[in-house]
């Protein structure tokens, strides 16, 4: 899994690769610019589409991304990037081509970029190879304080520690870190990962559950959000 989030600017580069003439999968919500959390702004019409990071945002964790973009987002990483519009070989995968095949959703053996099952995950985030066992939190087993620093998170106790729009950029060093070297996996966003429960797909991680301990950390959610 990679060690930090992605971010605006990132995803901006993404869309204007492959959604710039149409964006027929939907890999741009209207909520990434409307709401205060979204960072991403689109501009022009069908056929012209361009997208910019919101002025101050281009650091920040992409948010309002569906699972299926995020799938496709591996996709397009493991193509190598391709400068192409949405198509097979770009955000498209079947049994033998790409991180995912986009009809089934499984992913392939040889995929070189895919979202962590909940098991990866929880291993990048609480396990320290120093010690050969799980940490009781991500940053260690002392519980984390307030603030942006290496050993906190960015919510704490019914208050934020990071100013409006209360995210930390996605690859400050500041920002937690677990034995693994990941960022951001105790609080900022909600980070998609394979496993399903009860049908929906399941996220981990964000900024109002960054203290739960890991046997508790199987939230799940049934909508599109970050």
């Amino acid at each position: 899994m990679a060690t930090s989030e992605t971010t605006n600017l990132e995803y901006a580069e993404f869309l204007n690769t492959v959604a710039a003439m149409d964006d027929p999968h939907g890999l741009y919500s209207p909520m990434m610019e409307t709401h205060f959390w979204g960072g991403i702004s689109r501009n022009g019409e069908r056929g012209s589409f361009r997208y910019a990071p919101k002025p101050g945002y281009a650091d920040l964790p992409v948010t309002f991304v569906s699972w299926y973009s995020a799938a496709r987002y591996a996709n397009w990483m493991h193509y190598g990037r391709p400068l192409k519009p949405a198509g097979l070989g770009v955000t498209e995968g079947n049994a033998s081509n790409g991180a995912y095949d986009t009809a089934t959703w499984v992913r392939n053996r040889d995929a070189q970029y895919w979202l962590p099952n909940c098991a990866e995950w929880r291993q990048a985030a609480f396990f320290d190879p120093a010690e050969n066992k799980q940490r009781r939190y991500v940053t260690g087993h002392e519980l984390p304080t307030s603030g942006i620093g290496p050993w906190s998170v960015n919510y704490f106790d019914g208050r934020w520690a990071a100013p409006f729009p209360h995210l930390i950029p996605a690859k400050d060093s500041g920002t937690a870190r677990s034995a693994s070297g990941t960022l951001g996996q105790a609080g900022n966003v909600l980070e998609w990962v394979e496993d399903l429960v009860g049908g929906q797909r399941m996220a981990l991680g964000d900024r109002c559950c960054c203290l739960l301990r890991r046997s508790n950390r199987n939230m799940w959610i049934r909508n599109i959000l970050m």
